[in-house]
């Protein structure tokens, strides 16, 4: 899909000061966002990475973990894959993740949630996420979990009680999606 007309879906930002103030709006949000990301974490991966697409169509796990973080790094001249700065990323990611997960599993990470990147219909239900080029492979301790959720800047100190609150709320949701598969998962 090249172009998503007005009549398929609207850009979130567009709706979200109304939905984030509404108890049901900001749930049917926040259990979309759940499924999504548990969807997502439903087929784990070998390793680290990016997905591509080949000259065939076929797509396959790169090497390289392409983050936005990284893209928008790399946009403005700061060069983030030269070996030495390669190699401290590995030693901090070995640091942040668990040692009984260092062989994965690894799980597809969406870096690029942003509002703008979401589409809802007229029910407000998630219809489409866009910009997922930014999609990698990553350990569970680095999922991505939504920042934007009370509109406001993250150095705004009366900005963590409310976040807080909205992430309890949010998280809350993703605990209970996931539990259909928890016992899949630990049947395994």
């Amino acid at each position: 899909m090249d172009y998503i007309e007005d009549s398929d879906g609207q850009v979130l930002p567009k709706q979200w000061d109304q939905i984030r103030h509404n108890s049901a709006g900001r749930k049917r949000i926040f259990r979309d966002l759940a499924r999504i990301i548990i969807s997502l974490s439903r087929s784990p991966m070998e390793r680290i990475g990016s997905l591509t697409i080949d000259n065939q169509g076929f797509l396959s796990l790169g090497n390289r973990p392409l983050t936005i973080d990284l893209g928008l790094l790399e946009r403005e001249g700061i060069e983030s894959i030269e070996r030495d700065s390669a190699r401290i990323r590995v030693k901090v990611l070995v640091r942040l993740v668990s040692r009984t997960r260092l062989k994965g599993p690894f799980f597809l990470t969406l870096t690029d949630l942003r509002p703008e990147n979401i589409f809802i219909d007229k029910s407000g239900a998630i219809k489409f996420i866009v910009d997922m080029e930014w999609a990698c492979a990553l350990p569970v301790e680095m999922q991505f979990l939504p920042d934007w959720l009370t509109d406001r800047c993250m150095d705004d100190e009366d900005y963590l009680p409310e976040f807080s609150s909205l992430y309890e709320e949010f998280t809350n949701y993703v605990e209970e999606e996931e539990k259909p598969y928890l016992h899949e998962t630990i049947s395994r």
